[in-house]
């Protein structure tokens, strides 16, 4: 397999193909700007580090990388449902396209440098099990000085389907105490904690375990990183809804993929269509759910 996809679809001194030990295979891509890694296990992004600078991306030092299971870090994709299934708590949470291995579909090294790659998941006996739809899910990754990830969800059945998705974004900071998230102030929000001064005015911090759905919110996100002294920008498109998630220190210590003192050096925010922001798609028609990831000069 890694054969053939080097073959097809790699690119002389940028993009590779490596199978591990696991069974899983990966794009491994290196231009001038930045360098990264794709599972093709969930078309998960788990690595983006532009150059001279610390990795962007978090993930759990104890990650389960093996087929069938959710990979604890970088950029999962949360579809076709975000959250628990809302009828049936049996299915996968936040649905099965973290769960499936998608399809190298293209790869390409743009005029201005950047390097562009995308995957597909389609319906089949193995998606049937939980969605009864027929579908085709498109993702499209760019790697420049910024990182741009593009979830296209389109409706190939003959009704409408209803979707609730995110990019599950887990980004590496220095400490959790260095951390503060500007751009959500003043959105209503739902989760835990609860505020009685519902919206909240000032920049996010966090001291406790924070899981919450900021909505009536399109614009950009900032983690100011004190520690690491950076901002990263979080710009989206095709979203209303935004999602904040520490587990902080008792919630971590439940999760067996995730170490004890790791809520110290990771933060999610997620750009989503949750709760009230889900999509109703027509069919013939799509969605594409999208953020952009850079660096704000200092």
């Amino acid at each position: 397999m890694t054969t053939e996809l080097n073959n097809k679809f790699g690119i002389a001194d940028t993009l590779k193909f490596i199978t591990e030990p696991s069974g899983i295979s990966y794009a491994c891509i290196a231009n001038d700007y930045a360098t990264a890694k794709i599972s093709l296990h969930g078309a998960q992004t788990l690595s983006f580090r532009p150059r001279e600078q610390e990795e962007i991306l978090w993930v759990s030092k104890k990650s389960i990388f093996k087929l069938g299971k959710a990979i604890r870090g970088g950029i999962p994709l949360c579809c076709p449902w975000f959250g628990t299934h809302p009828a049936d708590t049996t299915k996968p949470s936040h649905g099965f396209a973290r769960l499936c291995d998608w399809t190298v579909i293209s790869s390409k090294k743009m005029h201005n440098g950047a390097t562009r790659i995308s995957f597909e998941l389609t319906n089949s006996p193995a998606t049937n099990r939980f969605w009864q739809n027929e579908f085709v899910f498109t993702l499209t990754i760019t790697i420049k000085k910024s990182l741009t990830i593009e979830l296209n969800i389109q409706n190939c059945s003959d009704e409408p389907i209803n979707i609730t998705a995110a990019l599950h974004t887990y980004f590496n900071i220095s400490n959790i105490e260095q951390i503060t998230v500007h751009g959500l102030e003043n959105c209503p929000f739902i989760g835990i904690p609860k505020n009685n001064k519902n919206p909240e005015q000032q920049p996010i911090t966090i001291n406790q375990e924070l899981d919450r759905i900021y909505l009536e919110h399109d614009g950009d996100c900032t983690i100011r990183d004190n520690g690491f002294n950076r901002t990263i920008r979080i710009t989206k498109q095709g979203s209303n809804s935004t999602v904040v998630w520490n587990p902080w220190i008792d919630k971590a210590n439940r999760m067996s993929d995730f170490d004890d003192d790791e809520y110290k050096t990771m933060l999610c925010v997620e750009t989503a269509n949750a709760d009230k922001d889900g999509r109703q798609i027509m069919p013939g028609l799509s969605h594409t759910l999208s953020v952009t990831i850079s660096l704000d000069q200092i």
